[in-house]
């Protein structure tokens, strides 16, 4: 039995070794994936504003002066820049607060050679160490609908817009889906992404039932250690 009980340690070992190193390999594809669509947002809320003062709100746009014109595009590619750096900032202290990974740890060194498997006991990292996928599709979506607002505003600074906005009013619509469907690479890191969940999901479900095998043995062997026949009076 206490051979039983040794086999599922190592199996829960290389369990927490496995979901260490496919949380480590999330956290880095998260990172990519919020600097690319950080970058895309730009892009799009640009784009997005180029399209409202041409093509919905031409005349009013024309009816800035030169100097008007180029102060609005000016501050529009500064809240697009703020943007995109609150993103990753944001992302950055919430994987910080999930995970630290020394400068000298041996994880550090396994994140960069995969043929190099971490030591479970000595692993400062949690079992959960990527960022929530909810969170961050929670935090992308909320930044792109307050950066939004921004523009808006800035906008009717400019005598473009009238606040609040009619219904049927032509105005900016950023979702997070839309971002992602205009950069390929978010959608192959988003992809990947998923898989790893999944990956990181089943490793987790086969850690609890090696928790449970190993509880179940110890208390097997507890039961038989303690066991003794009462002999009956005949």
């Amino acid at each position: 039995m206490s051979g039983l009980i040794k086999r599922i340690e190592q199996e829960i070992s290389d369990l927490e070794a496995a979901i260490a190193n496919v949380a480590i390999k999330m956290q880095n594809l998260q990172q990519q994936y919020v600097q690319v669509i950080a970058n895309a947002s730009a892009h799009q809320i640009i784009l997005a504003t180029y399209q409202l003062c041409t093509k919905d709100y031409p005349s009013h746009f024309l009816g800035l002066s030169l100097d008007a014109r180029q102060r609005l595009q000016n501050e529009v590619q500064v809240v697009a820049s703020s943007f995109s750096q609150n993103i990753i900032s944001t992302s950055e202290d919430l994987a910080a607060e999930n995970l630290d990974i020394p400068e000298n740890s041996d994880l550090k060194d396994s994140s960069d050679n995969p043929n190099i498997a971490p030591s479970p006991s000595d692993s400062p990292i949690p079992l959960e160490a990527e960022i929530d996928s909810d969170t961050l599709e929670k935090l992308v979506s909320q930044s792109l609908i307050e950066v939004v607002k921004s523009i808006h505003q800035l906008l009717a600074n400019h005598g473009l817009l009238s606040l609040p906005l009619a219904e049927d009013a032509p105005s900016i619509q950023l979702r997070l889906l839309d971002v992602e469907l205009s950069d390929r690479q978010a959608l192959l890191i988003r992809g990947e992404i998923r898989v790893l969940g999944a990956r990181l999901q089943q490793l987790h479900s086969e850690f609890e039932k090696k928790q449970k095998a190993k509880l179940v043995a110890q208390a097997e062997l507890a039961w038989r250690s303690t066991w003794v026949e009462i002999k009956q009076s005949s």
